[in-house]
């Protein structure tokens, strides 16, 4: 599914009301703003390249961060007329262990590039990887802009002789 159906989605309810200055229209009018955003993250994850995406290329224009992860993913996705997204992304995967750590069972989407910093990216189903718990809230909200530090993304890498995250 492409990132611009996953938006419609998850935006298609968002309301206009007087307290809230027409978000449901200004989230959903960003949905060519998102379809873009996706676009360069694909090519970057393709190119090994997304230590140098930065966040400011990936705003909603007038919506803080923060905003667009609670109202498009948490209320769109994970427990709106999304959710069928979030099931497939989860259900989709072919393996049973977390590529992070290949110890646990994988329970969660993590987000490659974190939802509130790239809000565009935040239901792009290409930036939705299923983990276990313990490496979603180990990875936290990092990411890094040196290559070298770049977790493997299982999307577009071959992860399966890879350790991601070592022990704590």
């Amino acid at each position: 599914m492409s990132a611009r159906v996953s938006w419609d989605i998850c935006t298609g309810v968002s309301r206009d009301t007087q307290n809230n200055q027409g978000l449901g229209s200004q989230l959903r009018d960003a949905a060519p703003a998102v379809e873009a955003a996706a676009e360069a993250y694909r090519a970057a994850a393709l190119s090994s390249t997304l230590h140098t995406l930065r966040e400011q290329n990936f705003q909603i224009a007038g919506v803080p961060g923060h905003r667009v992860s609670d109202i498009v993913y948490e209320s769109g996705m994970r427990s709106g007329a999304g959710r069928v997204i979030y099931d497939e992304v989860m259900e989709g995967r072919n393996e049973i262990l977390c590529p992070m750590c290949q110890h646990s069972e994988v329970s969660e989407l993590d987000h490659v590039m974190p939802k509130t910093a790239y809000p565009a990216l935040c239901v792009a189903p290409d930036n939705l990887v299923g983990i276990c718990d313990f490496c979603n809230s180990k990875k936290s909200n990092r990411t890094s802009d040196d290559a070298r530090r770049v977790l493997l993304h299982p999307h577009f890498e071959d992860v399966s002789a890879d350790v991601w995250l070592g022990p704590v």
